[in-house]
């Protein structure tokens, strides 16, 4: 059952990154500018941020076998739009589509805590994770070949079959689970979050629609207040969507806020590397690579990804979760700060792209690990979705800073310093405050539904 659980996430890592290197091929088929293509990837990063926590409270009340499943369908659905799609707007709601599917990963990996017995929680948590950066190790150069040599609608062919597989494949293996947690769907809740994230992701990215007065700062106007609005209701709500008490207990909170900071270095890992190494000459901080050779630049990552599975598996349970997440987010830390020291060959930063990923592997395993310690097992999914979201902002902020460092104009005395070093520094901070958050993290546990491991503790 894992084994079909992580190839869902590999395909769901799939289809979020093949496209990303081939926005370019969009714009002269439809008569589109970037501004435009940029949808394909903004539309799904919206309708993920929206639909994770929505469907993982779905999964804690009717079950986590139905919800899969309507994920996995979901991506087919888009993925099929979008390969016959005869417009860029049909493509981008397909897209949107796909963008409902992102809750397979952390509906997945509740999924494991249901399924499997507690020693090998671990190893099974750490496979899942580690699906996505074998995905998004092996996405950007699919994507880019598939989009040069054939054509750019093979690649939401090639998502619809694979989908299809892993829509059987979960339907034959993962067993039907009585849920665990009564109550209602609270429908106002899901609303103001919904308004509240949009807002917010829409500001972030820069994706404000040309007609909104204000632009971004009417975005953020509405995120505070929608925000605000749906923490008075939840703490009154009888079956709130949330569980801001629970959301709010040290252990969880932290593991949230870490996880955030940690995501804003896995994305810049993964775009700042991308833009990086197609930048044109040296003077840039770039190497002047195509579209295929940027892919192949990953795949050492992908690698390190997956090889470090059972390896994040055994330290948790020596040394506990905590630690692991504060290991993984001090070698992120380390390894940003080495590839702005030595950044003159592309082996330097092919080695410090894969100690990111090392040290990535590891946060994907232990985040997951922490909130299994500390939340109520009929809580689970909507744990997990909850961080998924956390990832999301944390991605949309490493997004915006991005392209505000390409787009910043440096004074004279700054000639060394490139754009991808304010990046990488950034991402540094940002990692290195993880690790100390983590630290933060208490040792005990609520008891209660979580499970018992072997050996360790958080």
């Amino acid at each position: 059952m894992t084994g079909v659980l992580a190839l869902a996430g590999v395909m769901t890592s799939l289809q979020q990154t093949m496209i990303m290197p081939v926005l370019p091929a969009f714009e002269e088929p439809f008569d589109a500018t970037p501004a435009e293509t940029s949808w394909l990837v903004t539309a799904t990063l919206l309708t993920a941020a929206v639909a994770t926590p929505l469907l993982g409270r779905l999964a804690d009340i009717y079950g986590k076998r139905p919800l899969l499943l309507v994920c996995i369908a979901a991506i087919a659905a888009g993925s099929t739009v979008g390969a016959l799609a005869p417009s860029l707007g049909m493509i981008v709601a397909g897209r949107a589509l796909i963008g409902v599917g992102m809750a397979v990963v952390p509906i997945g990996i509740s999924t494991l805590r249901d399924e499997l017995p507690p020693e090998r929680i671990p190893m099974g948590v750490a496979l899942m994770s580690a699906s996505f950066g074998v995905g998004s190790g092996v996405g950007f150069p699919l994507g880019g070949i598939l989009a040069t040599s054939v054509s750019w609608r093979v690649i939401f062919a090639l998502t619809t079959v694979l989908a299809l597989v892993v829509l059987v494949a979960v339907g034959l293996v993962v067993r039907r689970v009585p849920a665990g947690r009564e109550g209602g769907f609270d429908v106002l809740g899901a609303g103001l979050l919904s308004a509240a994230i949009l807002a917010l992701l829409l500001g972030l990215t820069g994706s404000v629609p040309s007609g909104v007065p204000g632009g971004a700062l009417t975005c953020f106007l509405v995120f505070a207040v929608a925000f605000v609005a749906w923490v008075l209701w939840e703490v009154r709500a009888v079956d709130p969507l949330v569980d801001l008490r629970l959301a709010l207990h040290r252990p969880v909170a932290l593991t949230n806020i870490a996880t955030a900071t940690f995501s804003f270095g896995i994305f810049t890992n993964v775009l700042g590397s991308a833009m990086q190494v197609q930048a044109p000459g040296t003077e840039s901080g770039g190497f002047g690579l195509d579209e295929a050779g940027a892919g192949l630049f990953l795949v050492p990552s992908a690698v390190a990804f997956f090889a470090m599975a059972p390896v994040s598996a055994w330290l948790i349970g020596w040394a506990g979760g905590r630690w692991v997440l504060a290991l993984g987010g001090g070698v992120m830390a380390a390894a940003f700060a080495l590839r702005i020291i030595w950044n003159a060959q592309l082996w330097h930063a092919v080695l410090f792209s894969t100690v990111i990923a090392v040290g990535t592997a590891f946060v994907l395993a232990a985040a997951p690990w922490l909130l299994f310690r500390n939340v109520p097992r009929e809580q689970t999914a909507s744990a997990t979705s909850v961080n998924a979201l956390v990832r999301s902002v944390g991605t949309a902020v490493s997004s915006a800073t991005a392209a505000g460092a390409m787009a910043l104009a440096l004074p004279p005395a700054w000639s060394a310093v490139s754009p991808f070093d304010l990046l990488f520094a950034v991402a540094a901070v940002a990692c290195g405050t993880g690790c100390i958050l983590s630290l933060a993290i208490p040792r005990s546990t609520t008891g209660g539904s979580a499970p018992p491991y072997p050996e360790g503790a958080p």
